[in-house]
């Protein structure tokens, strides 16, 4: 008998003490049955103490690899900086663990590769975790566009900005070898919203950034993707302009606008979606109930492992980060200049 069937359960286990697991996982994880933090690792045992005394978290260990022995866990998740993903992805499933990692799971197709054969060995679960795809507003908007009810959707606009302060901060978005940048943390985002609502079977996509940003990272990154049926879908993430985190669908009838759709991130709240209509300029409002990104995101994944709710979202990773790593490439080249002394 598994050791979930023994104890009702999943037992979770971190690694990292990173800030985002208050939000992500300890607060979430209130109101979703079946699963429970268990342990937490850091290179530090201190600070994996203090991150255990701090969450009521059981056990605290001094390397990761101590945790993915523990037999008391049956799930890690992943907050690492964004290139030791794969890593950990991959010792984690050797270990026989379950995996949720934050977005992105890896920066390229060759590191999915790599983690798509442990994956099949093992027969264990792994999640990407990208939380706008766990709330109904993409769902809302999807049943726009298949019922043809306000006409041909002809744009999708996504500005994502957050600033981040180049100085007296050390943080891995500020290193590229780290997977840094405004589109390895924004672009799944974009991507995912597409994939959700239109799919990814785009017949155009360029991509620009000045890489001016720290140890030239890229600060803010634009792309724009064009369809077969002349759909146009663009995308500006930025560490330095000022807050903004707005998706805006076009219609022929109407504008739909979702504005802050990060706050379900941050905590249960409200999210409201806007119907402008074209002819009668009314504004239609569709409101949703509190929820959190992260709450839906794990009763997900419970719902996939416990009840055996079937799930595409590992092969749906694969085709963002084909995307991903194209179009970073092809922005690095086009930003590439040469001096002539």
């Amino acid at each position: 008998m598994s050791s979930i069937q023994m104890n009702g359960g999943l037992r979770i286990g971190v690694l990292g003490c990173a800030r985002i697991v208050g939000r992500a996982l300890i607060q979430p994880l209130r109101s979703v049955p079946n699963l429970t933090v268990h342990g937490i690792a850091s290179r530090s045992l201190e600070r994996a103490e203090q991150f255990a005394s701090k969450y009521a978290i059981p056990q605290a260990f001094g390397s990761y690899e101590q945790l993915l022995a523990s037999p008391d866990i049956d799930v890690v998740y992943i907050a690492l900086t964004n290139e030791q993903h794969v890593e950990w992805v991959i010792r984690s499933l050797q270990a026989g663990k379950h995996v949720l990692v934050e977005k992105p799971m890896c920066l390229t197709m060759k590191e999915y590769d790599r983690i798509a054969e442990e994956q099949l060995r093992s027969g264990l679960y792994v999640l990407e975790g990208v939380m706008i795809q766990h709330h109904p507003w993409q769902s809302t908007v999807k049943r726009f566009v298949e019922s043809g009810e306000y006409g041909k959707l002809h744009a999708v606009d996504m500005n994502l900005s957050v600033r981040v302060d180049r100085e007296g901060t050390d943080d891995y978005r500020m290193y590229p070898e780290q997977g840094g940048g405004a589109w390895y943390d924004f672009g799944t985002y974009w991507l995912q919203t597409l994939q959700a609502i239109v799919g990814l079977n785009m017949a155009q996509a360029e991509a620009s950034s000045n890489f001016d940003g720290p140890n030239h990272t890229d600060w803010t990154f634009r792309a724009d993707a064009t369809y077969e049926n002349g759909l146009k879908a663009t995308f500006k993430g930025s560490f330095e302009e000022q807050y903004e985190a707005s998706v805006i669908f076009q219609f022929e009838r109407c504008k739909v606008v979702l504005q802050d759709i990060f706050r379900p991130g941050i905590a249960p709240c409200k999210l409201a979606m806007h119907v402008e209509h074209i002819e009668s300029e009314d504004v239609e409002s569709i409101g949703y109930e509190k929820q959190s990104y992260f709450s839906n995101q794990w009763q997900y994944f419970s719902d996939v492992i416990i009840n055996r709710v079937p799930s595409d979202a590992f092969a749906l990773t694969g085709e963002r980060v084909r995307i991903l790593e194209q179009l970073y490439n092809q922005a690095r080249m086009l930003s590439t200049t040469i001096v002539i002394d």
